[in-house]
């Protein structure tokens, strides 16, 4: 598992750690981040689990939900988002296709009843 690492400046964690009226300081910064990130993760656990399988996620042991989330074949959200923009740049290019397409087809249209005078009269 990587580790992860995040910076506070001194401002910060004073003001993180700082007994305050009202607002609960954090004892530890980083029993809160283990806490915060853990807990994130486990909300999307039960999302994929649920979304992804009829069973409820609640209901399964650790190792169940482990398993089911190493099999999940789903796309990160970086391979979401490329994915969106290799979408939307081919239904830019078929709009623009179209407009091309378009275009012509009134050229030619407009080409072909256009009345081309058999001869020129001429003024004496």
């Amino acid at each position: 598992m990587p580790k992860r690492e995040y910076e506070l400046s001194e401002e910060e964690e004073k003001a993180l750690t700082a007994h305050l009226p009202g607002v609960n300081g954090l004892v530890s910064i980083d029993e809160w981040v283990h806490n915060a990130i853990h807990d994130k993760a486990r909300q999307h656990m039960d999302i994929l689990i649920e979304e992804y399988t009829d069973k409820r996620a609640k209901k399964l042991s650790e190792g169940e939900r482990n398993q089911i989330v190493r099999d999940a074949k789903v796309k990160t959200v970086k391979e979401h988002d490329e994915a969106m923009k290799a979408e939307q740049k081919e239904r830019d290019r078929l709009r623009q296709e179209s407009i091309t397409e378009q275009r012509d087809r009134l050229v030619r249209e407009h080409e072909e009843t256009r009345e081309v005078p058999n001869s020129w009269e001429l003024g004496d």
